[in-house]
């Protein structure tokens, strides 16, 4: 009897939990999925000479898309993405591995220095790097300075200053996942590699790494996202060459008013990355359960 109270007591506790994930499903439902199918549906249509969408199903948008300049503009999307991505990890995996062997202490301070950025709007920490890398730049003052350079060159409107953008934007995305992992690393398996003989390079690679990886994992899936849909850094650092899908999307809706080959352009990109995610997953999955 006792036992049958409580079975009822446990399934009405967990009916009340599902109640909680009601306005957050609402939410999801009515700012996510409704959007996208409308976009989904947007995109098999089409526009009459003066601009107006007609709903007559055709597969034209999405044949535009695979043309030679979006194929290119596609390809250089990913690769800055592909690349801010990785200098992201290589910069922020030590900062969140000194960071996560600090003293407690310590820790809140570093991480508040590393969360600093983020309390400036977007604008304004990516016009900032504009007053580092134009021709009287602080960049070029300092080499000048130094006698690294006679005259001044222009560092803005090329790939590696959409790049630097980039990792100067989202590095603290990759930076606390990784701290998340470093610091719940249990040290007890770090002591037993060094007590077996492993140096510590050794240590680092047969232990902290995979033992890290799902902070890895996690900060260049947050780090890559957002870089693949950007286009203000590409618009203000890199100019019209090095424009990126953000761009052209943002072009396409607002510009051009193309809402059927825009919203053929951004299920092209939904898709395409889900694809990228999903095999980046599968593979670091197998990493990471083979380093545990």
């Amino acid at each position: 009897m006792n036992e049958g109270k409580q079975l009822s007591s446990n399934e009405h506790k967990n009916i009340k939990a599902y109640y909680l994930l009601i306005p957050t499903v609402a939410f999801e439902f009515i700012f996510f999925i409704v959007p996208l199918v409308i976009v989904f549906i947007y995109s098999f249509s089409q526009t009459d000479p003066f601009g107006r969408i007609r709903f007559e199903f055709t597969l034209s948008n999405y044949f535009r898309v695979f043309t030679p300049e979006f194929t290119r503009t596609m390809f250089r999307t990913f690769s800055l993405a592909t690349i801010s991505t990785i200098l992201c990890l290589i910069v922020g995996y030590p900062l969140a591995y000194y960071i996560g062997y600090k003293e407690k202490k310590y820790q809140s301070l570093l991480l508040m220095l590393v969360i600093i950025p983020f309390w400036l709007s977007f604008v304004t920490r990516t016009y900032s790097m504009i007053s580092i890398f134009s021709s009287n730049g602080i960049l070029n003052q300092v080499l000048a300075f130094f006698g690294l350079i006679k005259d001044r060159p222009q560092w803005l409107y090329n790939w590696y200053s959409v790049v630097a953008g980039m990792i100067y934007n989202y590095l603290p995305m990759a930076v606390l996942p990784i701290y998340a992992s470093v610091e719940k690393l249990d040290k007890a398996y770090l002591e037993a590699a060094q007590s077996l003989g492993a140096n510590k390079f050794v240590t680092f690679l047969k232990v902290t790494l995979p033992l890290t990886l799902p902070g890895v994992v996690a900060g260049s899936i947050l780090v890559f996202i957002p870089s693949v849909g950007e286009f203000l850094i590409p618009e203000l650092l890199g100019g019209v060459d090095w424009y990126m899908m953000g761009n052209y999307l943002w072009m396409t809706f607002l510009t051009i008013g193309n809402y059927p080959f825009g919203a053929a352009l951004s299920i092209v990109l939904i898709v395409i990355v889900l694809l990228f995610i999903a095999i980046y997953s599968k593979y670091f999955a197998k990493e990471v359960e083979l380093g545990f």
